[in-house]
């Protein structure tokens, strides 16, 4: 298991974000966005890899 703390991640634009592949062999991302509601991007998709 891997923990981090959100501190420790970088801050970018409005959201903390673990980029996995920058982290090791994690096959995951994860972008905790600090916003009001209603904010931020909408439904998307990203090209697989």
């Amino acid at each position: 298991m891997y923990h981090v703390r959100e501190e420790n991640l970088p801050f970018v634009g409005s959201s903390h974000e673990f980029v996995g592949a920058e982290q090791g062999n994690t096959g995951v991302s994860v972008f905790l966005f600090h916003g009001k509601p209603g904010s931020g991007p909408g439904p998307h998709r990203h090209p697989p890899h």
